[in-house]
């Protein structure tokens, strides 16, 4: 029922009242209804992968650990 214009998935979310709505599996989200259905008034408590930001925006700690772990 996504109604938003770009679909991308940003995030993937694991409690039992978001997977009630995808048959009990984890369900992807784009950013629009992420942010919907993880607000300040419900989904606080929600387990979620996000995807990871451009590696540009990382701290370099970050980016170093990340370019370790891919190589």
């Amino acid at each position: 029922n996504c109604r938003a214009t770009d679909k991308s998935a940003i995030s993937v979310c694991f409690s039992i009242e978001c997977a009630s709505y995808n048959g009990n599996h984890p369900i992807r989200y784009c950013q629009q209804c992420h942010n919907i259905r993880h607000n300040n008034r419900r989904g606080g408590d929600h387990v979620y992968h996000m995807s990871l930001p451009h590696i540009s925006l990382m701290n370099p700690q970050t980016q170093t650990y990340l370019v370790q772990a891919i190589v």
